[in-house]
């Protein structure tokens, strides 16, 4: 009995504390040139290319506007 009680928290924590739970992907609208993703490597800002298109997490929309325009 005291385990299911505890089950359902311990279940929310988990998934609420693991690094990928918000980490979502939006399209950028730039190419993916040389110079644009040396900007993104020096201001540590993470980010996909998928055939040609440049994806950043959604968390660092700001970032990526405040040091690569």
């Amino acid at each position: 009995m005291k385990l299911r009680k505890w089950f359902l928290p311990l279940v929310l924590l988990t998934c609420l504390a693991s690094p990928n739970a918000a980490t979502s992907y939006v399209k950028c609208t730039v190419t993916p040139t040389g110079h644009y993703l040396e900007r993104l490597q020096a201001a540590d800002i993470s980010y996909k290319v998928h055939q040609h298109t440049l994806y950043i997490q959604e968390k660092d929309l700001r970032r990526v506007t405040s040091c690569c325009t």
